[in-house]
């Protein structure tokens, strides 16, 4: 903890400087006198003092030479309060009153503490012992210019000599000096010139400037100052007054200097700081997003894996009341299907709000051709999809921003632009980046104009897209005008994931016991295999279908890679894929069943009615796709009529239709 000591004869000041310091962290020590500040001093070290040119016990200024010194306190910095007059009587009266800082009262409080942190932060030499200055003195007179110099050494200045302005102004050219005394008459270029130029030039300009002339009228004095000279001696004035404004001068500069390096240092701090805060909260809002987007696949997961495939069962145990020849029963059990369709389209739906499990499963391309639907059927939004090339795998984190993005970008031309289409385009303009261009022919907007985040209409905001993007190395353009419609550009780096490796805990179990799920012989019955992840739905489906004379259930899979083993030593003549599974999802089973056994009819299910699915299903070498919610007819249908399709050998199992 920094520690300040406050020597002021007033009460109201020791209290409000010592508030001030203290709300500031720092730890203060208040004196009314010299001799109580002598005894602190003598106890502690301070890494600031703050003295008051009066004190209750005698002047502060013998009290600062006493602190200045003291080889204990003299690298102590002091910061002396006091009026404007005080303070030049005291430069005049006494050359060896060197405060580190002058506060004028009355003060500013914030502005005395940041003086003091300045101070105290400083890691060069206070400047009780600075080095030694170097004057330059310009006069054409040999006789005064020697004699000036005579007396500046006496204060051990060291003292370069000029004649003329010329040989000023080059000397300027090659050195620095700490200050210039300036005779304001002189043959070819005069003193106001030379000044004039010395404050004209970058590496001079701060250089105090100290004009003196013979001329002791008003009109020298302003001719001086208009010329930019720091201040005016008279060349009849005793020359210990010359000698106490050039300390004046030389303190000034020093404590001006010092405090710019101070100010660097602690811009540069501040800078160093705000930017390592900056990227904190990047990074922290990077993870706040990459958190919601886990607890919504973890929420989606939930519904799609869990509560949609029980209501899935139920509805299938429900329709088997449905064939009851109690007609109550018949139409109880309606009513109930009707309300578990309705609970599954509505758990469908959320799911694919939260977390669209084509993004994890098809990839970018698939979901943004699956979102162009959606906004068709949600919205009324035409989204006119362009891919220009099959982009890459690309890293799951990416694809969801970029798909958030788009979705968020669709919405905003619904909600705002209020247009029928939008285009959006998909390419890869580089190896390793994709980008995205979504454009509108709407209203346009001005983007300086847009609410910030948290802001009432801000939501996610593009500053939000551009904040997000910029965390993964990606960028935003945005090109809008009122009267032109808008053109965003998303742009982000493709990155291979990588691969993962199968769960240990998933199930390796090939053919499940019970009377359900169990290998029949063969016979003139359609033989069955069902392939699903969830034992409900094995149960269910094998007790729908064993209902029916002319269907066998022969097997069930747990994943994608039992259904693959058990089909080369089952080889059903149908088998129902559902598409999301552990270890080999259905598609990736389906291709490989379909190129080793292509007489087998492959039916994939899933709770999701897309077309992108029911397509790669089909490409991977299915004759049908069909949801696990549309009713149960479909289904036996779709297995009777694989029954029908002749096989490649030129036979087709029985059926009671034929």
């Amino acid at each position: 903890m920094r520690s300040v000591l406050i020597i002021d004869d007033s009460l109201t000041v020791r209290m409000d400087l010592q508030e001030a310091f203290q709300q500031a962290g720092w730890k203060a020590t208040v004196s009314p006198g010299a001799a109580g500040a002598r005894s602190a001093l003598a106890e502690d070290r301070f890494h600031v003092v703050i003295l008051d040119s009066w004190l209750a016990d005698g002047k502060g200024t013998d009290f600062l030479k006493e602190i200045k010194s003291n080889r204990t306190t003299a690298c102590t910095p002091v910061i002396l309060l006091s009026a404007e007059s005080e303070a030049v009587a005291a430069d005049a009266r006494d050359p060896g009153v060197r405060a580190d800082a002058r506060v004028e009262k009355p003060y500013d409080r914030l502005d005395l503490v940041l003086q003091a942190q300045l101070l105290a932060d400083c890691q060069w030499e206070p400047l009780s012992r600075p080095s030694v200055p170097v004057i330059l003195t310009v006069d054409d007179s040999k006789t005064y210019s020697h004699e000036l110099a005579s007396q500046l050494r006496k204060d051990n200045l060291d003292v370069i000599l000029a004649e003329s302005g010329e040989e000023a102004l080059d000397l300027l050219q090659s050195q620095t000096f700490d200050c210039v005394l300036l005779d304001m008459v002189m043959p070819g270029v005069s003193g106001q010139e030379v000044c004039r130029r010395i404050k004209s030039l970058p590496h001079s300009r701060g250089t105090p400037v100290l004009m003196l002339t013979g001329r002791e009228d008003r009109d020298a004095i302003l001719e001086s100052f208009e010329a930019g000279a720091d201040d005016y001696v008279s060349k009849a004035s005793d020359y210990f007054v010359l000698r106490a404004r050039l300390r004046a001068q030389l303190h000034r500069r020093r404590v001006e200097m010092e405090t710019n390096r101070v100010r660097e240092e602690f811009h540069r701090k501040r800078t160093a700081e705000l930017a390592e805060h900056a990227r904190k909260l990047r990074a922290l809002t990077g993870e706040l997003a990459r958190a919601e987007h886990r607890e919504r696949r973890r929420i989606a997961k939930i519904l799609h894996d869990h509560l949609q495939q029980l209501l899935f069962g139920a509805k299938l145990r429900v329709e088997l009341l449905g064939r009851s020849d109690d007609e109550p029963i018949r139409q109880l059990a309606g009513e109930v299907k009707d309300l578990l369709d309705e609970s599954v389209q509505v758990s469908r739906s959320l799911t694919a709000d939260l977390s669209p499990p084509i993004l994890q499963e098809g990839g970018l391309s698939a979901a943004l051709e699956w979102l162009s639907g959606w906004m068709a059927d949600r919205h009324g939004l035409h989204v006119d999809l362009v891919r220009e090339a099959d982009i890459a795998t690309v890293d799951e984190d990416v694809n969801i921003l970029l798909f958030d993005s788009v979705r968020e970008l669709l919405f905003n031309a619904v909600k705002h632009a209020r247009v029928d289409t939008v285009r959006v385009l998909v390419r890869q303009p580089s190896e390793g980046q994709v980008e995205i261009t979504v454009s509108d022919d709407g209203p346009g907007f001005d983007p300086a104009k847009v609410s910030p985040v948290g802001q009432e209409g801000g939501g996610f905001g593009l500053f939000g897209m551009r904040e997000r993007l910029g965390l993964i190395g990606g960028t935003m353009q945005v090109d809008s005008a009122p009267g032109k419609g808008s053109r965003f550009v998303l742009t982000a780096p493709l990155l291979q994931p990588e691969a993962a490796s199968p769960s240990s805990t998933e199930s390796m179990a090939a053919v499940e016991p019970g009377p359900q799920i169990g290998l029949a012989a063969p016979g003139t019955k359609i033989r069955v295999m069902v392939a699903d992840d969830h034992a409900v739905v094995r149960e269910a489906l094998s007790q729908l279908l064993s209902r029916e004379l002319d269907i066998e259930i022969v097997g069930g899979a747990t994943d994608g890679q039992v259904a693959v083993d058990l089909a080369g030593r089952l080889v059903p003549d149908v088998i129902l894929m559902d598409l999301s599974m552990p270890r080999l999802n259905g598609i990736e089973a389906t291709r490989i069943i379909h190129n080793d056994f292509p007489d087998i009819c492959i039916i994939g299910l899933s709770m999701f009615d897309e077309a992108e699915r029911a397509q790669a299903m089909r490409d991977a070498g299915a004759v049908e796709y069909l949801t696990k919610s549309g009713p149960s007819t479909d289904l036996l249908g779709a297995i009777r009529a694989c029954a029908r399709t002749p096989k490649a050998g030129g036979n087709a199992s029985a059926s009671p239709e034929d």
